[in-house]
């Protein structure tokens, strides 16, 4: 006579070894499923370590760098995303439908162009050295901060959300003695603030020519502007402003 336990008889492990293969096979069911699982690598990364891909998170951000040229000054840029839609004047929507690309950089980058309209104006473009025209948007030169349209389509960099704290990992990249997207690593030294209200002390040598330039978390993430270095008795720090002071000049 037929008996259905027989059948659940078969696959009872009748030693040690056997429920050794089942808790083996079953091991290895649940290692391929975990791998399935999407891992965000942005989310693990520590702001107080270096990168994982340093390489790749500087060609990355070559992508949004340019070199600024006034006349016979040169300094550094970065390519920030904006909102467009409440700029509705003939003339200036025209000029940023030609000038897609908007690059913060500081004011005594631009400054001579400023005074001077006549003066030739113009960014290099990180990747990939080529030259394009410029124009003047907005200024601050109390914050030493100003804003400029590119007559290119560049990638934006991303800002940081997060409050920059002593120690995190720093990356100053630039163009320093009219060397393109120059790269020095260092980090935060401190969060505050006293010279100004956004200041940012770094590590992350700046030389003439950065001044302009975007300060990177390890996440590639803008954290500050280069701005400007000190000098004191041998001791030199290096100052960038914090991205706060962009909602002064864009009144946020």
């Amino acid at each position: 006579m037929y008996d259905p336990n027989n059948l659940f008889r078969k696959f009872e492990p009748e030693s040690v070894n056997a429920r050794s293969w089942i808790a083996l096979i079953l091991s290895i069911l649940a290692l391929l499923w975990l791998t399935q699982i999407p891992i965000s690598t942005t989310e693990e990364q520590s702001f107080f370590a270096a990168p994982r891909n340093l390489e790749q998170l500087i060609a990355e951000t070559k992508q949004s760098l340019v070199t600024v040229f006034c006349g016979e000054y040169l300094g550094s840029g970065w390519v920030i995303e904006m909102d467009t839609s409440s700029i509705t004047k003939s003339d200036e929507v025209q000029l940023i439908n030609e000038y897609p690309s908007w690059v913060v950089t500081n004011h005594h980058v631009v400054e001579e162009c400023i005074n001077d309209e006549s003066l030739p104006f113009s960014a290099v473009l990180g990747a990939n050295e080529l030259e394009r025209d410029a124009e003047l948007w907005r200024w601050d030169e109390s914050n030493d901060i100003a804003l400029l349209v590119v007559k290119a389509k560049l990638k934006p960099l991303t800002l940081t959300t997060e409050t920059p704290k002593a120690g995190w990992w720093t990356m100053a990249i630039g163009s320093p003695w009219q060397l393109n997207s120059s790269v020095s690593i260092g980090n935060l030294v401190s969060e505050d603030n006293s010279v100004t209200d956004y200041d940012l002390i770094t590590t992350s040598l700046l030389n003439p020519g950065n001044s302009g330039g975007p300060l990177i978390n390890s996440r590639g993430e803008v954290i500050g502007t280069n701005t400007w270095s000190v000098n004191e008795s041998g001791s030199f720090y290096h100052i960038a402003t914090s991205v706060d002071i962009l909602c002064v000049l864009l009144e946020c």
